[in-house]
């Protein structure tokens, strides 16, 4: 047997801080984590499918038990993680000895959980919606089990398409089992791809452990039955034991933090001297340009050269004519001429093969300029610039600035 609770105000006691202080949560967060159904029927929200390996829903407890000073508040482990639980062994043994009255201050209070969207107010985003175990739990868990046209209730994570929303009648003044009434929509969009993917990556996975975390069994003890002295020692050694965590794990986030700094200092490091080296080679490219002036003047100076030793051959063929003498036969005039043209065809071949061969050779030089220019253009495009590096060491920079 178990006794119902209804929405997040089962929290609110007195001595509810050192368990919000192991969930890191404090009081002002029940109200924006936790979805409570207003009276009447003005209550519309959707239940989101499981996240991960994690199913869609839950069921665990709690343990309210009074004493003169004050009530202790702990997580029941049997109807959580189902494991021994002192408070839940005390309310079978008066149970089973028919004391009814007795065993009642010992029963867990009990609760399915879910993840949804408050369709009424989409803008909170997932929250978690704690309920009555039999009144909505147990029967969406046998809709969504069942062969009704209602066990698509909950849809799927990989079809945002399938699912339906739930109507949600609350009455706080009616007995538990009529205080909630559920009435189902048609088949609907659970929201748009942006708003569906932003939604899922916020939600937490519906595991005890996140939301209900495990009560030492010596502890839940002390509170069950302790005195007030014993209880408050107890408070006092908890509240040590997660001061020290906290300590912990605010120098482990120093440590990380001052890795990551580390690694950010070495980055601009490398950046700056990326900057560096880029300046260096922008000097360069001014001394690189002169060396390559004397190839091209020198190719220039080859070709000016055969164009004076055809001038030459040109002027010997006419020195050639003027030395004949005026006495020579018109037969030996022709002989001679032909033998001169001869030599002079002879000597063009390899002014104009040299001639060819510096023009191929301008021409092959212009290419590979061409091509060193092609390549530094690459270069350039694949490489950010000087300003551009600069930015992001400013960005680096003012991470650690805060």
């Amino acid at each position: 047997m178990t006794e119902e609770f209804h929405g997040p105000e089962g929290h609110r006691d007195e001595d509810e801080k050192d368990y919000q202080d192991s969930q890191s949560q404090s009081r002002t967060d029940w109200d924006k984590i936790f979805y409570k159904p207003v009276s009447g029927d003005e209550n519309l929200v959707r239940i989101l499918p499981g996240i991960g390996t994690a199913r869609y829903h839950f069921k665990g407890g709690k343990h309210f038990i009074k004493h003169p000073d004050k009530k202790e508040m702990f997580v029941c482990n049997f109807e959580t993680y189902g494991k021994p639980c002192p408070a839940c062994e005390e309310f079978d043994r008066l149970d089973k000895l028919g004391k009814d009255d007795d065993a009642k201050p010992f029963k867990p209070s009990v609760k399915g959980v879910f993840n949804v969207i408050d369709r009424t107010n989409p803008e909170r985003g997932v929250i978690l919606w704690e309920c009555p175990p039999v009144a909505v739990w147990e029967r969406i868990i046998g809709l969504v089990k069942g062969k009704s046209k209602f066990n698509d209730l909950v849809g799927s994570v990989d079809d945002p398409l399938a699912g339906r929303d739930v109507v949600v009648i609350y009455n706080p003044k009616a007995t538990p089992q009529f205080m909630y009434d559920l009435q189902f929509d048609a088949v609907s969009q659970l929201g748009k791809k942006k708003e569906v993917a932003a939604w899922l990556a916020s939600a937490r996975p519906l595991e005890p452990k996140t939301i209900y975390p495990e009560v030492d069994y010596d502890v839940a003890k002390i509170k069950t039955f302790g005195s007030k002295e014993e209880r408050e020692e107890l408070r006092k050694k908890l509240a040590e034991q997660y001061e020290a965590k906290s300590k912990k794990e605010e120098k482990k986030e120093k440590a990380k933090a001052d890795d990551e700094k580390a690694e950010d200092l070495k980055k601009i490091a490398e950046l700056e001297k990326q900057i560096a080296d880029m300046k260096s080679g922008e000097t360069g490219k001014g001394e690189a340009k002169e060396e390559e002036k004397p190839e091209e003047t020198k190719a220039e100076e080859k070709t000016e050269e055969k164009e004076e030793t055809k001038e030459e051959v040109v002027e010997k063929k006419e020195e050639v004519k003027e030395e004949k003498p005026e006495s020579s036969t018109i037969s030996e005039l022709r002989k001679q001429l032909e033998e001169a043209e001869k030599k002079e065809a002879e000597d063009e071949k390899p002014a104009e093969k040299e001639e060819a061969k510096a023009e191929e050779k301008t021409e092959e030089k212009e290419e590979t300029k061409e091509e060193v220019v092609e390549k530094k253009e690459e270069v350039k495009k694949g490489e950010e610039t000087p300003e551009e590096l600069a930015l992001k060491i400013a960005k680096i920079r003012s991470k650690h600035e805060a």
